[in-house]
């Protein structure tokens, strides 16, 4: 996590891969800030993320590998319950 010269937070694409794709069940990422790209990262896996912004690049390689990128205001409307959600800080 990086804070950026507003303060506020950017969550770079690798360490949400990191956070919990080792585990069987899927689980959507949320991340109250800003998704970047890394280019240090080879390979990214399919994933769901969830965040207030993404840069363009960090929303082109996350779909392309299958994933979703969605706002706050789409997930109260696919998961009002908050289950299957992972908070990334």
């Amino acid at each position: 996590m990086m804070d950026g010269k507003d303060g506020k937070i950017a969550v770079i694409v690798g360490t949400v891969t990191n956070d919990d794709r080792l585990a069987l069940c899927p689980k959507m990422d949320v991340i109250v800030g800003t998704v970047t790209n890394d280019d240090r990262l080879a390979l990214c896996p399919k994933m769901d993320v969830c965040a207030l912004k993404f840069s363009e690049t960090a929303r082109t390689r996350i779909t392309k590998a299958g994933g979703r990128c969605i706002t706050l205001d789409e997930l109260a409307l696919l998961k009002p319950t908050g289950s299957d959600c992972v908070l990334v800080q």
